[in-house]
């Protein structure tokens, strides 16, 4: 039965990461329009090839932190802005939920937080 939880969580756990994406994405593109820049710019300036940013963009590709930060400083947006808010709270409700249901230790989560919070506060020092 335990085994059975567990594997429930990580499909659920792997199921709210692509809705986080997937917003990650919608994001960046968002950002990146305001900038008036295209996929073809934003790739050349990161390494990347356009086809990376638009599987970025449709969230069909994960983005490494180093290339997050990239992007961040690109489009002269923090991190915390460039993450989707709803998509973090969301994510972070429901696994809270699922880890609670599971009789399972939350701690490490808000260890996560404050870790991008500490992050954030570096890179506007």
């Amino acid at each position: 039965m335990l085994l059975f939880k567990h594997c429930l969580y990580i499909r659920y756990v792997i199921e709210e990461e692509v809705t986080f994406y997937k917003n990650l994405g919608e994001s960046i593109k968002n950002f990146r329009k305001k900038e008036s820049l295209s996929q073809e710019t934003l790739a050349k300036h990161l390494g990347l090839s356009r086809i990376s940013i638009v599987n970025i963009e449709k969230g069909k590709q994960k983005v490494q932190i180093y290339t997050l930060f990239k992007i961040s400083d690109y489009l002269k947006v923090s991190i915390d802005k460039l993450m989707p808010e709803k998509s973090v709270d969301i994510i972070s409700n429901k696994v809270t939920d699922k880890v609670n249901k599971a009789g399972g230790d939350f701690s490490s989560i808000e260890k996560v937080k404050g870790f991008i919070e500490t992050i954030n506060n570096i890179k506007q020092t």
